[in-house]
């Protein structure tokens, strides 16, 4: 699913144009800048792992409270960087698509994990 097909999904709205972002990487700009500049530092301070993560959405034109708790093993690393702003999660076992945040095993297969029961099954 494209950048624009999950903002429509998760704003509820058509959008012509996707936000062209910007992206640098200590003072060397790897792309031109955009209408929404990232600073990427040369440094990261890694801080720990993120177990679950919560936020407010709007999808399918509903606004809804999303959190996704993630899978052991696929839990992202969370690093800061010295400016203020700068918080990243780091990591290649998941990934944003139109069902929200996704997890992957070490097979590459959708997984949901039940925080309840500990439990993890694959996703279809």
């Amino acid at each position: 699913m494209s950048a624009r097909q999950l903002y429509e999904r998760f704003r509820g709205t058509v959008t012509r144009k996707v936000l062209r972002t910007g992206i640098r990487l200590g003072e060397r700009w790897l792309t031109r800048e955009g209408a929404l500049n990232i600073l990427i530092p040369d440094q990261l301070a890694v801080i720990g792992h993120v177990n679950a993560l919560e936020y407010d959405c709007v999808r399918d034109g509903q606004r809804v409270k999303a959190r996704h708790v993630f899978a052991p093993g696929s839990r992202p690393v969370f690093a800061v960087g010295e400016r203020r702003g700068q918080l990243f999660l780091l990591g290649t076992s998941f990934k944003f698509t139109d069902r929200g945040i996704v997890d992957f095993n070490i097979r590459g297969e959708a997984i949901d994990y039940d925080e309840k029961t500990g439990r993890i099954r694959l996703l279809k």
